[in-house]
């Protein structure tokens, strides 16, 4: 019975993990600094992010250092539209939010009169200055129009900087290092 209820237990505490793990994996963030023309911080500035394929937005407010942040959002692609009284909206599209990714979104107000708005249609840098980790994403265009031997999804680990792949007898199968780990 004691062991029934363990295996029960363990079960039922792994399908609770399961959701947050498998939501980890499909959301980003973005982050950013608000200044005025004079590279001056600007505080409690309403920033949003709008998903352009589903239309759903997020609101946040800057810190006294005018540093923001939106975490946890779907992967897509988003406008990014900051408002601060005094000043003229500022709006960038295009933002790309992939996977497991933090895209920075660098934002600067013009004094209100001087211009009514500012928008930013250029893709912003997917440089991840802040961070060490290696983040890329085989899109499902690219996992249609690879070679794959055997159509193995795992061979395509290999496209990914830092994997070293080991020649290993074929009866075993191929193994691939990444980082201190043998996958």
């Amino acid at each position: 019975m004691s062991r029934c209820l363990r295996l029960l237990l363990g079960l039922l505490l792994l399908l609770m993990t399961l959701p947050a793990l498998l939501v980890a994996q499909v959301t980003g963030t973005i982050t950013g600094t608000v200044l005025d023309t004079s590279s001056a911080v600007v505080p409690e500035a309403n920033v949003t992010a709008t998903n352009m394929g589903t239309n759903r937005s997020r609101t946040a407010v800057t810190d006294a250092t005018g540093k923001y942040v939106l975490p946890l959002l779907e992967v897509g692609t988003y406008s990014v539209r900051v408002d601060k009284g005094g000043f003229s909206p500022f709006m960038q599209t295009g933002v790309l939010l992939q996977a497991n990714s933090q895209v920075g979104v660098e934002v600067v107000l013009q004094v209100k009169g001087a211009v009514e708005q500012v928008t930013v249609s250029s893709t912003p840098n997917l440089i991840q200055a802040n961070s060490s980790t290696m983040v890329q994403v085989v899109d499902q265009q690219r996992v249609a129009d690879l070679p794959l031997n055997g159509r193995n999804v795992l061979s395509l680990i290999s496209l990914d900087a830092g994997v070293v792949t080991r020649n290993v007898p074929s009866s075993v199968g191929q193994s691939y290092v990444l980082g201190k780990g043998i996958y």
